[in-house]
């Protein structure tokens, strides 16, 4: 305890140091490095550089966006001073100009499909069959069915992957998928 007590006491018996700016040198391996005058003075450089360089690149996009600017400014400017023919010019400024002729845009539009008949009551067109989770379902004449359902009188008995039996009037009836 005689040691830690003899060491706070030449702390608190040497002076403070007085602060002049500069951090005093020291054999301390584990204290920070002292700046460097050098490193301050190129991390300056470097600010102001790109700083230079920014306003540089602003002023040069500047001049590029006045010269588009003008250079649009002075085609509309050529647009309006076309001449016009001598009727146009004779007219007074208190007569209207006559109204334009606008003309319709001719319309570009795919040609139209060709019209197809809906199918005959009595014809069944079997268009595909699917197994839906275990349902077999099929698409006769733009409807989906399952089995045990009704369309146009007839009764769906079974859908297989290759045929769709339809029981119609007490006589069934297979009907083979074309592929």
């Amino acid at each position: 305890m005689s040691i830690i007590h003899d060491a706070l006491k030449k702390v608190q018996s040497k002076p403070a140091p007085v602060s002049t700016g500069e951090i005093p040198q020291t054999n301390d391996p584990f204290a920070p490095p002292a700046p460097d005058k050098g490193r301050d003075t190129n991390r300056s450089l470097t600010i102001l550089m790109a700083c230079v360089i920014t306003v540089a690149v602003i002023v040069i996009f500047g001049i590029l966006f006045k010269l588009v600017m003008d250079s649009t400014e002075r085609t509309k400017i050529t647009a309006r001073n076309v001449a016009l023919p001598a009727a146009a010019t004779a007219q007074t400024s208190s007569q209207p100009p006559p109204p334009a002729k606008v003309l319709p845009l001719p319309l570009n539009f795919p040609p139209l499909p060709a019209i197809t008949k809906p199918p005959e009551p009595n014809t069944i067109k079997i268009e595909g069959v699917m197994d839906m989770g275990g349902k077999m379902v099929a698409l006769i004449n733009g409807n989906i069915y399952e089995i045990g359902q009704i369309f146009d009188g007839k009764m769906i008995t079974n859908i297989g992957f290759d045929s769709v039996t339809i029981k119609d009037n007490g006589t069934i009836r297979t009907i083979p998928i074309k592929r």
